[in-house]
């Protein structure tokens, strides 16, 4: 995510006369079911599951332009290599328990 960031930067600057793309990222971890999906005419490559919801709703309703906000269990999982913003716990629409989410903000130097 972060070299992502990093790339569209650089795009962006190669085009300073056009408006700049943003995008925003939702990352959660967990189980989730993935695959291709449909008919022998239109195949698509899917994801489904509990954790694949949160980490759209984290993205379409707490990451702005330009960050990258991921859940409590992946900051668990990270913790060690990435500097953190925690941001708080939210509610995401269409689930019971809130989620503590964190903006990452850079890796970690040593």
């Amino acid at each position: 995510a972060l070299e992502m960031r990093q790339r569209l930067h650089e795009l962006n600057a190669e085009r300073a006369s056009a408006s700049p793309i943003q995008m925003r990222m939702g990352i959660h971890s967990g189980r989730a079911v993935s695959g291709p999906i449909g008919s022998e005419k239109r195949r698509e490559f899917t994801v489904l599951g509990d954790t694949v919801n949160i980490a759209s709703r984290i993205e379409s309703m707490v990451a702005k332009a330009g960050q990258i906000v991921i859940g409590e269990y992946t900051h668990d999982l990270t913790k060690g290599k990435f500097e953190f913003e925690d941001l708080g716990i939210v509610s995401l629409k269409g689930k019971r328990k809130t989620v503590r989410v964190f903006e990452v903000l850079s890796e970690k130097t040593e």
